[in-house]
């Protein structure tokens, strides 16, 4: 496991400052809790899924439960907590996560771990970008050579459209950490927004060199998107022989059969594929496509319910909130865009649009208005939905081969401003040979 400098920087300084004397007994609270500290640090600085968290939590809180004065502990504990509010649909957890920031800051306001506590809340709790920035560049100017510190800088940017800056930070984190997996995945998908398919492919190399699955999972994505589909599939083949999955239903064998327009292959779906909610974007569309909406309506109505639930937890006063709700607000339009529920679909779009969120972060409401693009475009209002995906040209390539070989946008094919928005974002892109 990676330790950032300013870890062990404040680590070696807890050693010392409590290290007894001749006379002094061994302070077992002290060390207790710079373990539990120690173990938190580690799922910190994982992916966390919400087990991680749930450890990170438990960590944190032993740490500060047996040494009340230990700051970087109350620090870890905050970043822990608001991971529950971002990732998580956990909007409770915001005034925890606060509180352990202030004891932190009371303690001692000018440590990194302090600082970084603080630029956490702001930019996970609050999406208050600007705050966070500010916040993570001081710790950056202390001398914080951590790679969370460069990968929040970079994450900030990103979010800010600033995609050329972010990949420089993003590269800073790869510097000061060679095998951090989950920055060189964040670094594929900021590449592959950018429409440089070249560097999706470096980074797969990169994921490939520390024995991480996903370097082709990544690889298979930068042939796809360069309209390689050739290379694409080559490359899933490679993956199930060397997985031994050969025969073995997956999601890219979902996406073989659906970039092939084969509807037959639609029967041999598990059960189990309508129940994970990470197949939902494509496999919609795909039973969509299909034509086989009623014949699966229990899963839409579970993806539907899903959502609702989700949206009705998050408060709609908390300006915070605007860019989860919007998020969740377009997955339901297209969902109901395709059942054919055109009053609910359109209502959800609007609503969308009215939040504006990629005025708040650029990186999150781009796919929301992909989301209402498609809505529309399943509804058949196609000029509103090319409306849609002009204005996001503006921003950055859309991806050319995509649009070209995706079925959803099939109804798109010949009309003549569908090809020139393909043109336009080919000349943004630089695919793999």
């Amino acid at each position: 496991m990676h330790v950032p400098r300013c870890f062990a920087l404040a680590t070696l300084a807890l050693v010392a400052a409590c290290a007894p004397s001749e006379d002094d007994p061994i302070r077992t609270d002290v060390v207790e809790a710079r373990q539990h500290y120690e173990a938190g640090m580690g799922f910190i600085e994982s992916s966390l899924g919400r087990a991680g968290a749930d450890s990170a939590v438990m960590h944190f809180e032993a740490a500060v439960e047996a040494d009340p004065d230990f700051a970087q502990a109350w620090a870890g504990l905050s970043r822990a907590r608001v991971w529950y509010v971002s990732n998580f649909g956990m909007p409770g957890q915001l005034e925890p996560a606060t509180e352990a920031a202030d004891r932190a800051e009371a303690l001692e306001p000018d440590a990194v771990e302090t600082t970084l506590a603080k630029g956490y809340l702001a930019y996970r709790g609050h999406r208050d970008y600007d705050a966070a920035l500010t916040e993570f560049l001081a710790a950056e100017e202390a001398g914080a050579d951590d790679p969370e510190v460069a990968g929040a800088i970079g994450n900030i940017y990103r979010r800010q459209g600033r995609l050329d800056d972010a990949v420089e930070y993003y590269e800073r984190r790869l510097t000061l950490n060679p095998e951090h997996t989950r920055g060189m995945v964040t670094l594929a998908q900021t590449y592959n927004v950018m429409g440089d398919y070249v560097g999706v492919a470096g980074v797969a190399d990169r994921l490939d060199a520390v024995g991480d699955a996903r370097g082709p999972v990544w690889r298979f994505w930068a042939h796809l998107n360069s309209g390689d589909t050739t290379g694409a599939w080559g490359v899933i083949d490679d993956i199930e022989r060397a997985q031994d999955i050969e025969g073995e239903f997956s999601f890219f064998d979902m996406m073989h059969h659906f970039y092939a327009r084969d509807a037959e292959a639609l029967a041999i779906l598990p059960d189990s594929a309508f129940l994970w909610n990470g197949w939902r974007n494509e496999l919609s569309q795909y039973v969509a496509w299909a034509d086989q909406t009623d014949e699966h309506s229990d899963a839409f109505d579970h993806w539907i319910a899903n959502r609702t639930q989700l949206l009705d937890s998050v408060p709609e006063s908390a300006a915070s909130a605007a860019v989860q709700r919007s998020n969740l607000h377009g997955q339901l339009a297209m969902l109901e865009g395709l059942r054919g529920n055109a009053e609910a679909a359109v209502r959800h779009a609007n609503q969308v649009e009215a939040l504006d969120a990629a005025a708040l972060d650029q990186w999150a409401g781009r796919g929301d208005l992909w989301d209402v693009a498609l809505t529309h475009l399943f509804l058949g209002n196609h000029d509103r939905a090319m409306d849609v995906l002009e204005a996001q040209l503006e921003s950055g390539p859309i991806g050319a081969a995509w649009m070209e070989l995706h079925p959803t946008l099939d109804p798109l094919r010949g009309n003549a401003r569908f090809e020139e928005l393909i043109a336009r974002s080919r000349e943004m892109e630089r695919p793999v040979a």
